[in-house]
């Protein structure tokens, strides 16, 4: 997958929100595809539908 970047946010009661970067737009569908055909393990839950962002602002220390 031709990810640049990956952030997996979990919250106290067990939910997560995984936030995958991409370089381009071509990158992004490959890796939309390749997610896609994976499904998470029984006990984890499903995966829930995909929202697309541009990055405004990226901050890191």
């Amino acid at each position: 997958m031709p990810a640049q970047g990956f952030t997996l946010l979990v919250g106290d009661d067990g939910s997560a929100i995984a936030i995958v970067l991409f370089a381009s737009e071509e990158d992004l569908r490959t890796g939309d595809a390749a997610l896609g055909a994976m499904s998470p393990p029984g006990d984890m839950g499903t995966r829930g539908p995909v929202e697309v962002y541009e990055v405004a602002v990226d901050v890191r220390g």
